[in-house]
């Protein structure tokens, strides 16, 4: 459960461009909106080809070595959305986003089914939705404050930055459980 709670302030960092992602693409970047539902395909694209590679990562230690990797470059790539010069780069850096996405969430998933017992299962899941949800409802009243405030561009690089924040507090707090070998 531990893995859970470090991981809602980050989804509220990465959550919060939704609320922006059309003004980045349109006012900034000049995108049509043909172009904004081709760079929702190709981040889903990425999603399903990333959940698809998670079947590739087995153990725990590497499952955990895999997730944190995607989730530091998760903000990384959205500092690069927000700085992208014009549409293609943030096209390909939402490929790569939704790819990190898909790997993250279905390797998170796989370990929490591995981890824990039957009984704990149902209700684990179910809070982990539901916790994933409301951090969903606050990112997008943030996203709309940072985009009032800084802009679409200064919104995805405030969220990217809190999003590094967030992972490296999450493996700080993750790391004594990892070098003792235990579920985190």
């Amino acid at each position: 459960m531990l893995l859970v709670w470090a991981l809602l302030p980050l989804i509220v960092a990465l959550e919060s461009v939704n609320a922006v992602e059309v003004f980045l693409l349109r006012d900034v970047l000049g995108a049509s909106a043909f172009q904004f539902g081709l760079g929702e395909a190709a981040a889903g694209t990425g999603a399903v080809v990333g959940a698809f590679g998670a079947g590739a990562v087995h153990g725990t230690r590497r499952r955990i070595l895999v997730i944190v990797i995607c989730l530091s470059l998760l903000p990384v790539a959205q500092i690069g959305q927000g700085l992208a010069p014009d549409f293609l780069v943030f096209l390909a850096l939402g490929s790569i986003v939704g790819l990190t996405l898909g790997l993250s969430n279905a390797l998170v998933f796989t370990l929490l089914l591995s981890i824990l017992a039957d009984t704990l299962r149902a209700r684990v899941l179910a809070f982990v939705g539901g916790a994933s949800r409301a951090m969903g409802l606050i990112a997008l009243l943030l996203g709309g404050t940072l985009n009032a405030t800084v802009g679409p561009r200064g919104a995805y690089v405030v969220a990217g930055v809190a999003g590094l924040v967030a992972v490296a507090v999450a493996a700080v707090r993750l790391r004594p459980h990892l070098r003792a070998g235990a579920p985190p």
